[in-house]
């Protein structure tokens, strides 16, 4: 993901606003569309995001070596972009 700065973003904005969604550059098309995207939570501190990625590390491990999981198990891992 990019965070456009406030030219890029006013740009867009007009881009969108003014259906002119459609645009041509370098002899391609392109359609811009707006989606809202749910960015999952990052920890607050280093020392948490070093906890949260060793869990994950681990987590994978064992599902390589054959550990079972739950289905709400899985789906925070996939959430959470461990998967």
């Amino acid at each position: 993901m990019k965070k456009l700065n406030e030219h890029e973003a006013k740009l867009l904005k007009e881009i969108i606003c003014e259906n002119n969604a459609i645009f041509e550059m370098g002899n391609c098309l392109y359609n811009v569309s707006m989606v809202d995207a749910k960015l999952p939570a990052r920890p607050k501190n280093k020392s948490e995001t070093t906890k949260v990625q060793q869990k994950y590390e681990q987590t994978k491990l064992d599902i390589l070596n054959g550990k079972n999981f739950s289905i709400d198990e899985v789906v925070e891992m996939m959430d959470c972009g461990a998967l």
